[in-house]
């Protein structure tokens, strides 16, 4: 018999449309066409009911904390114990979308229950989780509390390296799977426009005004270029202002969210991301399977999309004109504004570049992120732990060398 599963997440789409929250979305109804029983436990939200059944997920969005000041986080964690406990005969494992002040409870919550508990690195490095935590008072202490969860799910190398920088165990590691529809996300036939393509939050950590400020760098010298960026959220003003400044305003189009966002990919030069932090971004996935390579920065996650082999190494020099090239990509520090606009520019003025960096991509996207590998494997991983099973190297699917000569 399969597990029943809780999953909690701070959103839910329809309301929200950051990876997190699709993650959670996509894993949940995948599982629900395979008979698995899985209740997601999210926020409350006015327009929508407490309590109803989607695409066989029962959700439940009723965590109601105070909406100003530092008690939010408190009053958050408080009503995740509560339901853990309320729901106690529906669920077997317990799995945090994301390591925050709730992480710590639901383990304490799962230890008396005497139910296993999971939690998903959700992003890592500068601006992730555990540096969120940190600033937090008695931030410290609730991650080493939260981090003695039955297993952890980073989402990539460098979020593996940081949590057995926290003395966790290889073993207690497993891989989280990502996966897309590739039936959704699949290569267009016809010939890229120059347009350089965003889509996801408008928040800070995306960076996307730096976006801006390196596409117009571009703009100035090849006019025909375009930028659309697609998504919402609270940098949405700030993001419009910095385009109306820019000089290239014209050429950038700002796109309200879609659940869609595949008939945007159908003829984009390339993907971009300037982020400051990531987990592993699913935009960049998507457009992946859709043949589309990407220009993004050096943070968590990039390096396993774009240089999948591990061709680059971590102590590589950054080249010609501050960005490295990879085999699906091409990879800029993050927060180098000229560098970004270096690889836009190289991307338009490279006839042969993007041909080389799409070649396979598409197969690539479609065989390491297809759903019924992804969801097999994270049975494979829930099962492990409710019975206690360790991982193994290829459950974890980390770098061989990830831990070599490191003591846990």
């Amino acid at each position: 018999m399969a597990p029943r599963f809780l999953f909690i997440v701070s959103g839910y789409p329809p309301l929200r449309t950051g990876g997190m929250e699709l993650s959670c979305q996509r894993l949940a109804t995948a599982l629900a066409r395979r008979g698995v029983g899985v209740v997601v436990l999210t926020l409350a939200a006015p327009d929508l009911p407490e309590d109803r059944i989607e695409a066989g997920v029962r959700v439940l969005r009723v965590i109601t904390p105070w909406q100003v000041g530092p008690l939010w986080g408190v009053k958050y964690s408080l009503d995740v114990g509560m339901w853990m406990k309320r729901l106690e005969a529906e669920w077997d494992l317990a799995l945090c979308f994301q390591l925050y002040l709730h992480s710590s409870v639901a383990v304490s919550i799962a230890g008396t229950l005497r139910k296993k508990i999971a939690t998903r690195l959700a992003n890592s490095g500068s601006g992730g989780d555990i540096e969120k935590m940190l600033a937090m008072r008695l931030g410290k202490k609730a991650v080493h509390h939260a981090l003695r969860a039955d297993a952890l799910f980073p989402l990539s190398n460098d979020g593996a390296r940081e949590l057995h920088g926290w003395k966790v165990a290889p073993e207690r590691l497993w891989r989280m799977p990502v996966f897309i529809d590739t039936v959704r996300f699949s290569p267009a036939s016809s010939t890229p426009s120059p347009v350089f393509h965003y889509h996801g939050r408008f928040e800070k950590s995306k960076n996307l005004t730096g976006l801006i400020e390196a596409f117009a760098l571009v703009h100035a010298a090849h006019p025909e270029a375009r930028l659309q960026l697609v998504g919402d959220g609270g940098e949405r003003a700030a993001i419009e202002e910095a385009a109306r400044v820019s000089g290239a305003g014209e050429s950038i189009a700002i796109l309200p969210w879609t659940p869609h966002v595949e008939k945007h990919l159908g003829n984009v030069l390339c993907a971009v991301s300037a982020s400051h932090s990531e987990g592993l971004s699913n935009a960049l996935v998507e457009a992946m399977a859709c043949g589309v390579p990407a220009i993004a920065t050096d943070v968590s996650g990039t390096r396993d999309l774009l240089d999948p082999a591990g061709e680059l190494g971590t102590a590589d020099a950054v080249r010609g004109h501050g960005f490295m090239r990879a085999r699906h990509g091409l990879i800029a520090p993050p927060g180098d504004v000229k560098a970004m606009a270096a690889a836009m520019r190289a991307m338009l003025e490279d006839a042969q570049l993007r041909p080389s960096l799409a070649d396979g991509l598409d197969e690539h996207a479609r065989e390491r992120f297809s759903e019924g590998a992804a969801v097999s494997a994270f049975l494979n991983a829930a099962e492990a732990i409710l019975a206690g099973r360790p991982s193994t190297p290829h459950e974890r699917g980390f770098a061989l060398d990830l831990f070599d000569g490191a003591e846990a």
